[in-house]
């Protein structure tokens, strides 16, 4: 990257970039109220799950593919890469959330980086071509931004685990230092889990994170509730 290229990089990344994600738990809210993530060494439990059931195997591959179709404008491909990430998700919240976010994400982007050329999939989902999941969207955005797999699936990487982390803070008695240890050795694996993406970037997509999945679909079922699903 040039310096330019890594300001929007850290642009993008920022928690302030205002997308919304900052409102919702992914599933995290369920698991604390359920008993299953109570302490600082289960939240890094959570994300490690995260990092080799999901990340590895379906969102950082999806990033990539995104990203090489885009460059191919490829629309049949991204078409069935975009229902795809739809059909992987099992519960309901998830898929709208996704969509939600990535919608949000494209117009917010769309006047920022004129380059890009992000109407043409702005037009897509208008017309329900697309859904318009958030991992499609980000992987067509780093792409138009002229980034490189490797820091696109990093930069992807820590804006999620870092989102764990924030609502985690919320959520139950974790400190700031403890939340912050967490990230810093859940990070040092985010180089190994970039590698495992690019080692087979064109393999199918597949996830198989039960205890998230559950999670996810219980989060409608809560009492009281502080973060979107």
């Amino acid at each position: 990257m040039n310096s330019f290229q890594q300001l929007r990089l850290l642009q993008l990344s920022d928690s302030a970039f205002p997308v919304g994600a900052f409102a919702y738990s992914d599933g995290l809210e369920a698991a604390v109220q359920s008993g299953w993530v109570q302490d600082a060494q289960e939240l890094g439990s959570w994300m490690e799950n995260w990092l080799e059931s999901v990340f590895v195997l379906c969102e950082g591959r999806a990033l990539v593919q995104a990203m090489t179709v885009w460059r191919e404008q490829d629309w049949p491909k991204l078409e069935r890469l975009d229902a795809e990430l739809t059909a992987l998700k099992p519960a309901s919240a998830i898929r709208k959330s996704s969509a939600t976010l990535g919608t949000r994400l494209l117009k917010t982007a769309l006047p920022l980086f004129p380059e890009t050329d992000l109407a043409t999939l702005e037009t897509k989902i208008a017309e329900g071509r697309l859904q318009g999941n958030q991992v499609l969207v980000q992987g067509v955005l780093y792409a138009g931004l002229d980034l490189s797999r490797e820091d696109a699936l990093s930069a992807f990487s820590y804006v999620r685990l870092n989102g764990m982390v924030s609502a985690a803070l919320r959520l139950f008695d974790i400190g700031q230092q403890q939340g912050q240890q967490v990230l810093t050795e859940l990070l040092e694996a985010v180089p190994g889990a970039c590698q495992k993406v690019l080692s087979a970037p064109d393999a199918p997509l597949c996830t198989f994170a039960p205890w998230m999945d559950l999670a996810q679909m219980n989060h409608r079922l809560l009492y009281t509730r502080l973060f979107r699903s």
